[in-house]
Order: structure tokens, then C-alpha cells, then sequence
């Protein structure tokens, strides 16, 4: 049981050692430094009206009478003004910033045209993305120093031989850096508010989820430090990459739906705390999965929190990691879904000509690849893909669990695509995910699932790196529906230490009529 008590106290402890003498100060005022000025500076997009909102514009091409006709509306028939019309097959094109007595003319009950075609407008995060990010940056030095300075202080093993639990020690360590970023961010954000350059919104939910999950991921990467130096070379190599990288990832998705980018932990964290999606939803969600991250990388950190650490460095499990997930990503993609290129690119035959269930077999025959790969080069084949002999009672909790992902595939998940595009690629995923056609192709796709993402992969990256590989490559655009999935067979074949139940469970669910 966690006593607060002693979290507070390992808390202070923490903040006494890394803010004693000046780095009392000095951390605090790079903080506000860089916070406040953000927060209370007024936008350059404030002190110059925006383009669409200007009282004078320039157009240029098939430009409508109606438009001409409006004040502040000039025409340079040479070209080069600021809005282009074109009329292409019966369509008005229109490119530009659009003001909007324009767009009234273009959308009125006497409009000039039958349909209006524009550039269709990108959400772009606020400037409050930058008050979580900018507070995550600081707290990088002191999240690094925690664990790293109490190994080379010798004061780690006074810790873990007292009366404190590893709980204690890291949710104190969390707790201090953590609530010192997020008091931060809110503090800037109340700020902002008040100086009338935010407005209050859900955005508040995720801002303060950044700061503390870039806590929680650096006290799980530096868990294994043995000194100062080691932690921050750690954190500032990965720290960085985690944040940008989440962010790009969450914003790419968010363009073909919200709560697709939401989803991501930490970018979609980062993103929704920019204002750039509407309604309650993608923050909420964007913060649950965040909060989730941050769990397990407490759990992990509380587990593995040793006196003299035996595991391999950090920088080979990433490694491992990005290249099995990056090179599994390839072999089934390309095969399933990329096919559809061709025909947008205008080779529609060439399309038609690859049915889907070629692709799942070339796809399931990538997976297996990999996994012949790693059982060659391991010491202990069976051992490289977990095929431990299975208890009876793995068998029959394998045998429910199929019964269960049967059901659940009845249960309707809203789509998260938009386009006939990406509705193309989800229909072709969705059904190389569970295919509905029997044959020995379709075995073929079990048995593929179930030795690489619960075998290569729960053997070398534990279970949240095969939750989170499964998830990621074969159900980037059902998540939701792929995240239940694959914690209900990893949360099999772990509990079990063999991939066997899991694949009864797989067997189960592709077989059962449902």
C-alpha cells in the first residue's frame, strides 16, 4: 500500500537536493522566463488583420460579376493577385484567402455558380501547444538527474533498504517534477487567459498530461542510470525525438479524423492542448491516452528500479523496437494497402487485377519471415517466439478469450476515416485484420499474428510494445476495436508465458460464425 506521506516526503527530498543554492532560482525563473512571455505577449497575427478580413483584395481569372461588384475588389487581368478563380469542367475553383463578403456572394441564394471548390483549410495548433512543450523541455536536466544522482550518490540502496516501497520512491520523485511542470502550464495558461490571448476550454484537460508524461517517460529511461551523465544523455536523446515525432504522428492523423490523432499518447496530448481540434472529445481522449502511457511507465519504472541494474540499455531496446515495428509495418502494408496507389495514380486495372487476399497472404508471409529470422539467430528458438509447453488452464482461458474477441467483433465502432481514400484503406485493413474468408491463407494470417506480435515481439519488448506494435500495424485506422484485441491476446499469452493460448484464442475467433 502507498503511504502519501512518504511520497510527500521523497518529494521534498527530491526537490531539496536538485533546487538547492542557486538552481533554487535559476530553474524557476527559466520557467517563467519562457512560459510567461508566451502566455502574455499578445499574437503578430493579432496586431496585423488577417488576409481574409482585409478591406481590399486582388483577383485575378474567371472572377464573377457578383465579386467585382463588391467593394474594395480590383481585378489585375495579367495575374498575380491575391485570390484566383478558374472554371474547370463546370466548377469554379477558387484559391486564396476569401473574405467573407466573397464567400456570402459565392454561398448566397443568388450565387453565380452551382459549386464552389476551395483549398480545404488545415487546422494548425495555438500557440498554448508550446506552454506544455516549453515546460517539458526545462524539466528534462532535473528528471534525468533524479534516479542517475541517487545511484551515484549512493543514497538509492538507503532508499530501497529503509521502510520506503519502490511506489513510494517513484510516485514521490513523479509527483515533484511532474507537479512542478504541470502547476506551470496551468499557471501560464490562467495567463494567457486572463490577458484574453486563450480562450477557456477542454484544451485545459491535456495541457498539464505534457509535462507529466515527459516526467514519467524520463524517470523510465533513466531508470537503469548509473550516474548523472548517463540519464541526460539518455533523456536528451529521446525525450526530444518522443515529443516531436508524437506530435507529427497526432496532427497527421487528426487531419482525416479528431479522435484518430487523439489517440496517440503524448502527441495527441500535445496537439489537443494547441486548440486545434473542436468539441470535448479529441482532448478527453487525447489526455485518457496519455494518462495511460504514463501509468505503465510508472509501473515499468517501479519494476525494474534496482540498486544495480542487469537489463540492456535503453538505446538497444529502441532500436530493437523501431526496426521490428518499422520493418513489420513495411511487409504488411505494402502488400495490403498501397495497391490502392496504383489506382489513384491511374493505373485503376493494375488494382483490380491484385485482389485483397493476395495481399494478406504476401503480408502473413512477411510476418513469418521475421519471425524464421529471429528463432534462426536465437540460442533458444522456442524461447525467441515464447513456445513454452501451455498449462491446461492457458488452454481454456485461450479457449474464452476466442469466444470474447468473437463477440466484441459484433459490437460497431464508429469509422475514424474521411475521403473515399482513406476509406478505401480502412476497408482493405479491416478486412485483412479479420479476414472472412476460410482457407488456408486465412490460417496462415493467424498463425502469422500470433508468433510475431505475441511471440518476436512479447519476448523482446515486453507487453506494451506488442500491445502498442500490433495496434500501429495492422490497425492504424481502427484503433479503438485493435487496441482491445491485441490487450486481450497479449494479456493471454503473458499471463501464460507461451503463445500458445493465444493462438487457440485467434483459432477460436476466426473460426466462430460471428
Amino acid at each position: 500500500m502507498i503511504r502519501s506521506e512518504r511520497v510527500a516526503a521523497v518529494a521534498r527530498l527530491d526537490l531539496r537536493t536538485e533546487l538547492k543554492g542557486r538552481q533554487g532560482f535559476l530553474l524557476p525563473a527559466i520557467l517563467a522566463g519562457l512560459l510567461l512571455p508566451v502566455a502574455a505577449l499578445p499574437d503578430l497575427g493579432e496586431l496585423v488583420a488577417p488576409r481574409e478580413q482585409r478591406q481590399h483584395i486582388t483577383v485575378y481569372g474567371d472572377v464573377p460579376h457578383a465579386v467585382l461588384a463588391l467593394p474594395g475588389v480590383s481585378v489585375r487581368p495579367e495575374g498575380g493577385g491575391q485570390v484566383r478563380f478558374e472554371y474547370r469542367d463546370g466548377i469554379l475553383y477558387v484559391e486564396g484567402p476569401i473574405r467573407p463578403d466573397v464567400r456570402a456572394v459565392l454561398d448566397g441564394p443568388d450565387s453565380p455558380v452551382t459549386r464552389v471548390s476551395v483549398p480545404r483549410v488545415i487546422s494548425l495548433p495555438q500557440r498554448t501547444m508550446l506552454l506544455g512543450l516549453l515546460s517539458a523541455s526545462v524539466l528534462t536536466g532535473a528528471v534525468s538527474a533524479s534516479i542517475g544522482g541517487e545511484r551515484s550518490r549512493r543514497t538509492l540502496v538507503i532508499l530501497l533498504s529503509a521502510a520506503v516501497a519502490r511506489a513510494e520512491i517513484v510516485g514521490g520523485k513523479f509527483a515533484a517534477w511532474g507537479g512542478l511542470g504541470a502547476l506551470a502550464t496551468l499557471v501560464a495558461a490562467a495567463t494567457a487567459i486572463a490577458a484574453g490571448h486563450a480562450p477557456f476550454g477542454w484544451w485545459l484537460v491535456p495541457l498539464p498530461c505534457v509535462p507529466l508524461v515527459t516526467v514519467a517517460l524520463g524517470l523510465w529511461l533513466v531508470r537503469n542510470a548509473t550516474d548523472v551523465v548517463g540519464g541526460t544523455t539518455t533523456t536528451l536523446r529521446v525525450l526530444p525525438v518522443v515529443l516531436a515525432l508524437g506530435a507529427i504522428v497526432a496532427w497527421v492523423l487528426g487531419s482525416v479524423h479528431p479522435l484518430l490523432g487523439a489517440a496517440v499518447p503524448v502527441g495527441g496530448a500535445v496537439v489537443a492542448a494547441g486548440q486545434t481540434w473542436p468539441g470535448a472529445w479529441p482532448p478527453l481522449v487525447a489526455a485518457a491516452s496519455t494518462l495511460a502511457l504514463i501509468a505503465a511507465c510508472l509501473w515499468g519504472t517501479v519494476r525494474d528500479l534496482e540498486e544495480a541494474p542487469d537489463r540492456d540499455p535503453l538505446e538497444r531496446t529502441l532500436f530493437l523496437a523501431a526496426g521490428l515495428g518499422s520493418l513489420a509495418a513495411l511487409l504488411w502494408w505494402i502488400p495490403v494497402a498501397v495497391p490502392l496507389l496504383w489506382g489513384v495514380a491511374g493505373n485503376q486495372r493494375l488494382s483490380d487485377d491484385l485482389p485483397p487476399e493476395n495481399g494478406i497472404l504476401a503480408g502473413a508471409l512477411g510476418l513469418l519471415a521475421i519471425c524464421v529470422v529471429r528463432a534462426a539467430r536465437a540460442t533458444g528458438p522456442r524461447d525467441a517466439l515464447l513456445l513454452a509447453r501451455p498449462s491446461l488452464d492457458g488452454i481454456a482461458s485461450g479457449l474464452a478469450i476466442g469466444v470474447v474477441l468473437a463477440a466484441l467483433q459484433l459490437v460497431p465502432f464508429p469509422p475514424l476515416t474521411d475521403g473515399p481514400l482513406m476509406a478505401s484503406f480502412s476497408e482493405r485493413l479491416g478486412a485483412a485484420f479479420h479476414p472472412t474468408w476460410a482457407g488456408f491463407a486465412g490460417w496462415l494470417v493467424v498463425v502469422a499474428d500470433e508468433l510475431f506480435f505475441r511471440g518476436v515481439l512479447l519476448r523482446s519488448l515486453g507487453p506494451l510494445g506488442s500491445i502498442l506494435g500490433y495496434v500501429i500495424v495492422r490497425a492504424p485506422l481502427d484503433p479503438l476495436r485493435g487496441l482491445l484485441v491485441g490487450t486481450l491476446l497479449t494479456g493471454t499469452a503473458h499471463r501464460t508465458r507461451s503463445v500458445w493460448p493465444a493462438l487457440v484464442a485467434h483459432a477460436v475467433w476466426f473460426a466462430l460464425p460471428m
